[in-house]
């Protein structure tokens, strides 16, 4: 089993988050996390994760599915990156709605990069809804760059995901080729 994240990310330092050290734990999810992972994901999404995809997250190769206690040892949140080769994906990140805006996303994100960092990768994707601006903040305070659009990518509602990506240390940022499915005309800075 990999070992719970304990550094911080490559790339500037993230803010001081006002959960504090001791309030949150992290570490890898297993399968007594999956009803609280459950309920925060149909609070969270309007298409949300099946059970069945969870459970098979808990036994998948190259990825890291770490979740987030709170002082009561409720899941607060979780977050899941997969990868190939060099390269991963942030696939899912989401926290309790009532824990919202108290620094737990970025402990998460935290753990997620430093999990990509240990395992070597040199670059991490996700897509965003556009309107995300809370988590636009949060990647953008990480380094994410945007490099792409994925016009209607989200359902219910419709709506156009953001392409972001981070180099870690080592990494190169590589030719500027758009993952498949993204818009040459969504890269830059506009409206983000």
């Amino acid at each position: 089993m990999r070992q719970p994240p304990t550094m911080t990310p490559t790339g500037p330092k993230p803010p001081a988050n006002r959960l504090g050290n001791d309030s949150v734990h992290l570490r890898e999810a297993d399968s007594s996390d999956l009803p609280g992972i459950l309920g925060i994901e149909v609070r969270s999404f309007s298409r949300p994760w099946s059970a069945h995809a969870f459970r098979q997250l808990l036994e998948a190769p190259r990825t890291l599915f770490v979740v987030a206690l709170t002082e009561r040892g409720e899941v607060g949140g979780y977050g899941v990156l997969w990868w190939v080769a060099n390269e991963g994906e942030i696939a899912n990140v989401a926290v309790d709605p009532e824990s919202r805006g108290r620094g737990l996303g970025g402990r998460l994100l935290d753990a997620l990069l430093e999990g990509a960092a240990r395992e070597g990768l040199e670059r991490v994707f996700l897509e965003v809804r556009a309107s995300n601006e809370a988590a636009l903040r949060l990647y953008r305070s990480r380094s994410f760059d945007r490099v792409g659009l994925r016009r209607g990518y989200y359902q219910a509602p419709t709506e156009d995901a953001l392409v972001l990506r981070v180099v870690l240390a080592g990494g190169d940022e590589g030719d500027e080729t758009l993952l498949p499915g993204a818009d040459p005309r969504g890269t830059g800075d506009e409206g983000v």
